[in-house]
């Protein structure tokens, strides 16, 4: 029997709906909200709908389900609904197409592309589904400043109940019935561009919200683009906020918080990526982490952000800590710790002090005198296999508390950093050494791999430049720098960066040894 598939676009959807004028448009995810297995479809009256795939592809696609389960309800729609139709964005199409290369036919796939402008945003209201919520556009904070008071603001992040970084609970009891709320999705929908795959999880959540009807939701003006194509039929209507007199705004700071959080993720972000170099995977899993980080720390929900980083020696790993200390944190000591300078006798007293009695304990653990001396909220913790069963032990409170006590009966509040372990370990021996309870710890888990060549030979450019103009300021001396191009490049075939930087060294100075003859 054969489906039918409407390929579209943001753009181009009131085209998609007059095609389509006699259906009604649904998602996937509303009927698996309804039914949790396939076989149950039967039950619902969904004759003459549009069905669209866009936010369930999202998740399956990224191995959060199995593929097979999108095809089976597909086909069981199809089989028991012959009239239903189904939609996708155009983004996805060939992914889809390759994920299910025999579920629609050729002839049975119909296009509603326009020509894409990034820059343009709709000034009239857009009219999508007529059970679905309604979005208000600004393009300052200072226009919700003058919301009345009838009107009570909510980041979204502010409903947030604990987020394990695919399911999130929610506290809607402090949305009264009789009360009138705007909540701001700005930084949701940020966060989602490097997240989809938790894209069905929040539509699941807009879906269960459109059953009250005194919610309406805002979006900063740059986001309003990817909001439609992640959520195409989940906003009823979009339209400019219009401001209204008011005595007080009393949810201005919070709107104000919510815009500098994004602000400063995307500064850290995009000097992080113009210097560290390689990577790009790993470094944009860590932006969205960030993201979540900032989040959840601003309403209470998460103390610590823990990055557990393998590989290697001198591909990059304790260097990302140091950039991200000195973007975050410019002008401070960073805080880092050796396991492989400990005993491993004697790591915990090393870390934060020996008990009270004892030798040494007045003067504290290097863990503790070193955030003490320093201003920085990033710690770097290096060479972590050396550490044993009481370092574990340790952690597991930190991590999950955010603070730790000394061995004098003194709690530490490390609220608000991010620890980078590093270690040589590989994946697999990784997971030997180190024990699940902390493993579920970690907020994230990357394997750093070497740098291909043009990265390495980006590297090495880059140094050289700044080693040379350094040089060159300090002793007013020039030489042929054409003549270091060919024993440069040939250090493109190691991948120590460490050992790259001083064989980039070696060259620079022999170059120059001439001028102090």
């Amino acid at each position: 029997m054969s489906k039918l598939l409407y390929i579209y676009d943001v753009e181009n959807i009131s085209a998609l709906r007059e095609e389509l004028a006699d259906f009604d448009f649904i998602t996937l995810t509303s009927i698996m909200r309804d039914c949790d297995t396939a076989s149950k479809i039967y039950r619902l009256d969904i004759s003459n709908h549009a069905i669209d795939l866009t936010n369930f592809f999202y998740d399956t696609s990224n191995n959060r389900w199995y593929r097979g389960v999108g095809e089976e309800y597909i086909e069981e729609i199809n089989e028991k609904f012959p009239s239903v139709v189904f939609t996708l964005v155009s983004s996805e199409k060939e992914k889809f197409s390759n994920m299910y290369p025999f579920l629609f036919n050729d002839d049975d796939i119909h296009y509603f592309i326009a020509e894409r402008d990034n820059d343009q945003v709709p000034d009239e209201i857009i009219y999508i589904n007529s059970t679905t919520n309604e979005i208000l556009v600004y393009k300052d904070v200072s226009e919700i400043c003058e919301g009345t008071n009838e009107m009570n603001i909510f980041n979204f992040s502010q409903l947030v109940k604990d987020f394990n970084g695919i399911n999130a609970n929610f506290n809607f009891d402090k949305l009264e019935k009789d009360t009138s709320y705007l909540i701001d999705i700005t930084s949701l929908v940020e966060y989602l561009k490097f997240r989809k795959d938790q894209v069905f999880v929040y539509e699941l959540i807009f879906c269960d919200l459109a059953k009250r009807k005194n919610i309406k939701y805002l979006i900063h003006k740059k986001s309003i683009d990817f909001m439609h194509e992640i959520f195409p039929f989940i906003f009823r209507i979009q339209k400019d906020f219009k401001s209204q007199s008011a005595d007080e705004c009393t949810n201005y700071e919070n709107l104000e918080r919510n815009e500098s959080v994004i602000d400063d993720v995307d500064h850290i972000n995009s000097s992080l990526t113009e210097r560290l170099q390689g990577h790009e995977d790993f470094k944009q899993a860590f932006k969205a982490n960030l993201l979540k980080f900032k989040l959840l720390n601003s309403i209470g929900r998460r103390k610590i952000m823990s990055i557990f980083i393998c590989g290697k020696s001198g591909i990059g790993k304790t260097e990302f800590a140091r950039l991200l200390s000195e973007i975050m944190y410019p002008n401070e000591a960073q805080i880092k710790l050796n396991f492989g300078n400990y005993s491993t006798e004697g790591v915990l007293n090393s870390l934060i002090g020996s008990p009270l009695g004892y030798v040494g304990s007045e003067k504290g653990g290097e863990l503790i005198n070193k955030v003490k001396e320093s201003e920085s909220k990033v710690i770097l913790i290096d060479e972590f296999e050396k550490a044993d069963g009481t370092v574990f032990n340790f952690f597991y409170e930190l991590l999950e508390d955010g603070q730790f006590t000394d061995r004098a009966g003194n709690i530490h509040d490390l609220n608000g950093y991010i620890i980078v372990f590093t270690s040589n370990l590989n994946m697999k021996n990784y997971n030997k050494l180190i024990p699940e309870p902390l493993d579920s710890r970690f907020d994230m888990k990357y394997s750093f791999t070497p740098l291909n060549n043009a990265e390495k030979l980006r590297f090495i450019q880059a140094y050289s430049e700044r080693l040379i103009h350094d040089i060159k300021n300090e002793f007013n001396i020039t030489f042929d720098e054409d003549e270091l191009d060919t024993q440069l490049l040939d250090l493109v075939e190691c991948d120590n960066l460490r050992e790259i930087k001083r064989s980039i060294e070696d060259v620079v100075i022999e170059g120059i040894k001439s001028n102090f003859k």
